[in-house]
Formats: structure tokens, C-alpha cells, sequence
């Protein structure tokens, strides 16, 4: 069997998403692996412990180690050659996009499949109070649209992201019917919706939090709105979540979180490369076969 993992490669970003969880304390920043420990995690996620679907995510990708695009193009390339040795590796990203010029994502081809962009609404205002507009970056939907159409055309595989908070909350059947009407441009074949998901951070919580009982009325609401779309549509409430949260970190190390008495307990393995078998490393994060192989094996179709 072959697994998938999630490989936050920085806690870095270009955009200021307000319930965003990453760290980017200076003690988290410093922490991040040089491009050559990167490297050398991927190579022993795909030689070592047989992981063929990695999605690459942050922060924001694009700007690991604090530069643009030069380390990210580099671990690309260097993908490109585990694709050409292993057919059924799979590689995702997770972006804000905003780099991701035609030219940039022509780049990518032959080392990533999929590409997904976080967008919560298409109301700018609202986007600017998320966060997603920043004073250097702004239009965040119109540079949606016209990365869509590239990645389109260049022949990779879409996919968005949505986090329902109570900021956006009135905005997201809008939002459903926008997606419905220009997918003929964009092609988006997945669709995953997330349940805001506390962090233990009050501040965020009191702004972002939202309860199920809302959350399950809007999800029903977009189903019917994206029926016969032919997106295929998941809703990840925080049960879900919780139950299956598991990353390769930017430190990397793999952090595993359980509920022990009701309390947060948060497993750390050592750095990846440490591991020469999945069993090694299941045992320093305390979490059983059945449960990894169920939200994390992995079997390319």
C-alpha cells in the first residue's frame, strides 16, 4: 500500500488570511528546512516510505525560504525527475496563486497534477477583510479567474478550496452560482468546503467560529446549487477534521493530534528522514495502521 501526506513546506505568505493557523512567530520562521533538508524529506517520503500523493502547501508554497520562487522551482524540478522514475506519483498543490504568471505554471507541467486555490467569496470587500487582498496584492478574484483559465489551458487538474465562517457565510451561494456559470472557462473538477476549525485562539474564534447546525444548512444549500456540475463536492465539518489532521511539518517533522480526556495531546515524530518504514513512524505519532492507511493510503486510480 502507498500513502499520501500533506508537506507544509513554510509557514511563510504573501497574503494575511485572518484564520489562518500558521506560526510565523520568528522562532517558526527560523526553524524551516533549507532547500537541501527539503529535498532530502521528499526523497525519503517517496524512496523510503512509499508516499506517492504529496500536496505541497504552507504558508504559501511559492515563497519557501523566504524567496520568491527560487527554492519552490528548484523542488519542482527536481520532482519532475521522481514523476519520470515513478508513474504513479501524484503531486498537488495548494496556493494562493498569486505568483503563478502562465509562464510560472508552464513551469510546473510534468511535476505537479493538481492545483488548488483558496477562495471564500467573490466579494471583494469581504476578501479584503479575510485577509486575501493585501496593500501589494490586490484583486485576488480577478487574478483567480485568469490563473483558472491558464491552469486550464495548460492542462492541469483544478481545485478550490472554501472556508465557511460566519464572515463569508452570506456570500458562499453567490460564490456557488459564480463557479457554476464561468466552469466552462475553468474546468474545476473538485470542490472541498472546511468548517472554520478552532485553534485555540480566541481572538480568531470569536470572528471566525461557526456552528454545525450552520454549517450543515449552507452546505445542503450549495449541493443544490452545484448539482449536475459535475464537481465533486466535500464538506469537511471539524469532526473530520480533527479525526484525520496529520502533516509533514516545515521543521519536518510529521505532527499527529489527538483528543486524550478531552485535551489536545500533540504527537511529534523526529525529522522524516529518520524513518526507513511507515511502521517506524506511526509508532512515534501514536496513531494505529487502520486509521493511517483509512485518511491517508493512498491508491492512484
Amino acid at each position: 500500500m502507498s500513502f499520501a501526506i500533506y508537506y507544509m513546506l513554510t509557514p511563510r505568505c504573501l497574503l494575511n488570511c485572518g484564520y489562518c493557523f500558521r506560526d510565523t512567530s520568528k522562532e517558526s520562521i527560523a526553524s524551516e528546512l533549507s532547500i537541501e533538508d527539503k529535498l532530502k524529506a521528499i526523497h525519503s517520503l517517496i524512496e523510503d516510505l512509499n508516499v506517492r500523493k504529496i500536496t505541497l502547501s504552507g504558508g504559501e508554497p511559492t515563497i519557501m525560504g523566504g524567496v520568491l520562487l527560487t527554492q519552490f522551482l528548484e523542488l519542482i524540478n527536481s520532482l519532475k525527475n521522481y514523476k519520470k522514475k515513478y508513474p504513479d506519483l501524484r503531486i498537488e498543490l495548494l496556493t494562493n496563486a498569486v505568483l503563478l504568471e502562465k509562464p510560472v505554471l508552464a513551469k510546473l507541467v510534468g511535476a505537479v497534477d493538481r492545483i488548488t486555490i483558496t477562495l471564500d467569496t467573490i466579494n471583494e470587500d469581504i476578501l479584503t477583510k479575510i485577509g486575501r487582498n493585501t496593500h501589494l496584492y490586490q484583486n485576488y478574484l480577478s487574478r483567480f479567474k485568469e490563473r483558472m483559465i491558464s491552469m486550464n489551458e495548460l492542462g492541469f487538474e483544478t481545485k478550490i478550496h472554501s472556508v465557511i465562517t460566519p464572515v463569508n457565510y452570506d456570500y458562499l451561494e453567490e460564490l456557488a452560482n459564480y463557479i457554476k456559470s464561468n466552469n466552462h472557462l475553468f474546468h474545476i473538477n473538485r470542490w472541498k468546503f472546511y468548517q472554520y476549525m478552532t485553534y485555540d485562539d480566541p481572538i480568531k474564534d470569536a470572528l471566525y467560529q461557526i456552528d454545525n447546525q450552520r454549517f450543515e444548512l449552507i452546505s445542503a444549500k450549495l449541493r443544490r446549487i452545484l448539482d449536475k456540475t459535475g464537481i465533486e463536492l466535500t464538506f469537511k465539518d471539524n469532526e473530520l477534521m480533527f479525526d484525520s489532521m496529520l502533516s509533514l511539518t516545515h521543521y519536518g517533522c510529521v505532527e499527529h493530534v489527538v483528543s486524550l480526556n478531552d485535551k489536545k495531546v500533540k504527537y511529534i515524530s523526529k525529522q522524516i528522514w529518520n524513518y526507513k518504514s511507515i511502521d517506524e513512524l506511526i509508532k512515534d505519532i501514536h496513531i494505529s495502521m487502520d486509521k493511517f492507511s483509512y485518511y491517508h493510503g493512498y491508491k492512484n486510480e
